[in-house]
């Protein structure tokens, strides 16, 4: 079944696909990080799907000014309640899916430390996706120009999280409070696998390439207009992950370190 979801959801869950890496930490990182990893898996695959679309760039319109510079034109119209007005602006729709999502996610934590009150978590992450873009850009009712494509899309995840861990209302309580202090989402790879316009089904050469360069540039603004958003579903899965953990990286072994334990009230 497909999945329709806002751009924020779109953006948050590819974070998600980064952190819940099914592949192994680097060699030197294993035994220390592997437990913490597989949490992060585990969480993020309870909460996102295998296919997502968004649609919600799609279909942005503007009122049909008194006045408009070469009225001759042809241009098209879209109803609106009750009145018509004129496309306007980019509209996008993404689709972006896993093939085998335990081959293509990777994860290395890079570091945890406690300093005090605060855990320090700090990791990389890959996730191997295939993307389908549809893009047209409209100028008061005039399609400007109009492109289909689909390629492969590698991103990259950098995040940095302090958490704080103290005792919360009750004595059988713990607070956690993730707080992501920096963020990172890089297009490393992108392999067009086709692309064409309306017109042309199959685009190549330059034409192709210039398509490219543009359906990049679509992927790239949805990362960047929404890590704001991902930063909150990163806090929410670090969190959970800390909660459910177990062995070298549980909560109760971290409030040993913390000092931070709950104590019965006398």
């Amino acid at each position: 079944m497909k999945n329709r979801i806002s751009a924020a959801s779109l953006v948050s869950c590819l974070a998600f696909w980064a952190l819940a890496a099914g592949g192994e930490p680097a060699a030197k990182d294993k035994d220390k990080y592997a437990e913490f990893s597989k949490l992060l898996h585990k969480i993020a695959l309870k909460q996102i799907p295998n296919y997502l679309e968004d649609n919600t760039g799609w279909g942005q319109t503007v009122p049909i000014p008194e006045k408009v510079r070469f009225p001759n034109l042809r241009r098209t119209t879209v109803k609106v309640k009750d009145r018509l007005e004129f496309p306007h602006g980019l509209w996008r729709k993404v689709k972006v899916w896993m093939k085998e999502p335990a081959k293509d996610l990777t994860i290395r934590v890079k570091d945890f430390k406690v300093e005090g009150k605060v855990i320090r978590i700090s990791l990389d992450a890959i996730a191997a996706l295939e993307t389908e873009v549809e893009a047209q850009q409209w100028q008061l009712g005039i399609l400007l120009i109009g492109f289909k494509g689909k390629a492969g899309a590698t991103i990259g995840l950098g995040l940095d999280c302090d958490v704080a861990i103290g005792p919360g209302k009750s004595v059988l309580e713990v607070k956690v409070e993730p707080k992501v202090t920096k963020l990172t989402m890089e297009l490393k790879e992108f392999n067009l696998h086709e692309a064409g316009t309306a017109r042309v089904k199959v685009l190549e050469g330059e034409s192709a390439k210039a398509i490219g360069d543009r359906y990049k540039d679509t992927l790239q603004d949805v990362m960047r207009q929404f890590e704001p958003t991902v930063k909150d579903q990163a806090n929410q899965a670090i969190a959970q992950s800390l909660k459910e953990g177990k062995g070298t990286i549980s909560l109760t072994e971290l409030l040993k370190f913390t000092n931070s334990a709950p104590k019965e009230k006398k």
